[in-house]
Order: structure tokens, then sequence, then C-alpha cells
């Protein structure tokens, strides 16, 4: 099973509350879904990033003891409790978790092929923000927690008003019966994805940057 939650395209500000939402789903949803629920051996998020800047939490578990239904459905049920513990985590708890993703971004290169890597990245995707990194660790350091949660109940959420939900379903042998299980309300099965993407609206370019503009600032 791969879900992404797509975002879509996002300013710094916005993509620092991306960041900081998936270090703290990281850990309880691997310590749930994988140690807890034995889902499968593999229990991965990450921050999904299609094209230059289009945005989505990822969620990947390979299980060969359960079909993709009810791994997705365990994955909706762990986001609905991350919600209730987002809701009702301390203040001072809250805060630990800013200053570790903020140290996170803002800390120094270890190498110069890191520091090159950074650079080159922002060069290929044609947004030219050398301070992508420091910027996004200042803004997660002003980060509250009703913005996170807005962000979530917005994007994330079952139920949420943008949300844009792509679930990838790979089925074992074993579990070929599951392809046979009514799609659940609210979702669309998809029989020809060359359709589907030919019908589906597209985000909007990045703005061009005028690199000559840029040199002379």
């Amino acid at each position: 099973l791969v879900s992404v939650y797509q975002m879509g395209p996002m300013d710094l500000a916005t993509n620092s509350v991306l960041a900081f939402l998936h270090h703290l789903v990281k850990e309880p949803a691997f310590n749930e879904l994988r140690t807890n629920e034995q889902l499968g051996y593999i229990v991965h998020t990450s921050i999904k990033t299609s094209g230059d800047n289009i945005k989505g939490l990822l969620f990947l578990i390979q299980s060969d003891g359960y079909d993709p239904n009810h791994l997705d459905e365990r994955v909706e049920a762990f986001l609905d409790r991350f919600r209730t513990r987002l809701v009702e985590m301390e203040a001072e708890e809250f805060d630990t978790n800013v200053q570790a993703v903020k140290k996170i971004f803002l800390e120094k290169n270890k190498n110069l092929g890191e520091e090159s890597s950074k650079y080159w990245s922002v060069i290929t995707d044609r947004s030219y923000i050398f301070r992508k990194w420091t910027i996004i660790g200042e803004e997660v350091g002003k980060i509250t927690k009703d913005q996170v949660i807005a962000f979530f109940d917005k994007f994330v959420a079952a139920g949420a008003p943008c949300r844009s939900k792509f679930a990838t379903q790979v089925c074992a042998k074993q579990h070929e019966s599951a392809m046979d299980a009514p799609v659940p309300d609210g979702a669309v099965l998809i029989t020809n994805p060359q359709d589907f993407q030919r019908e589906m609206p597209l985000f909007s370019l990045r703005p061009k940057v005028d690199v000559e503009l840029l040199k002379l600032a």
C-alpha cells in the first residue's frame, strides 16, 4: 500500500508546517503500525515531492499478512488517533519537537558534498532559494499547535475540505479476493490510469525566476 495525501504547491512557510507534521507522525506511525499492530515488515512515512514543488504526506506499508484494504483502514485509524494526540499534546512537548525540527534545518552542512547537493537541488527545481533550509528552520520556530491542527484538518483528516488522497494497492496472490471488495464511499476506482491522468486538473507551474535579476541582487 502506498497512500499519498497531496497538498499541492506551497511556500516555504507552509512547507515548514508539513515538515513539522511529518516529524510528529513518523515515530508513532512506525510504533503503532509496525511494532504494535505488526502490519508488515516495511512501514515508512515521508514527504512526497512531485514535479518541482507539489508536496504530499506519504505512507508505505508492505505486508504479507494483510490485504491493502485492511492496511488502508489501519492508516486512517492511526491518523484519527494521531489528531487526538496532537490536540492533547502539552505545550512543553510541542515546543520540544519544534526545537528538534528547527535544529535539523539550521544544522551546518557536514561536508562540501552535502552543501553542494542542497544548492544543486534548488538550481534543478529552478527556485534558486539558496537559503531554503535556513528559512524553513526559522519558520518552524514560529509554528503554533493551532497551525498544525488546522493544516491537518485541511489536508489530511477524513472529510477534510482540501483532502486529495491517492492510494496504490498491490495484492499478493493470497489476497487476490481483496481486489473484488466494494469501493469505499467517496473513493474512485481507477481502471484506466491514462484516462484518469488526462481528466485531472493540473497545478500551475512555479513562477519563473529571472536569474539575471537574482544575480544582481
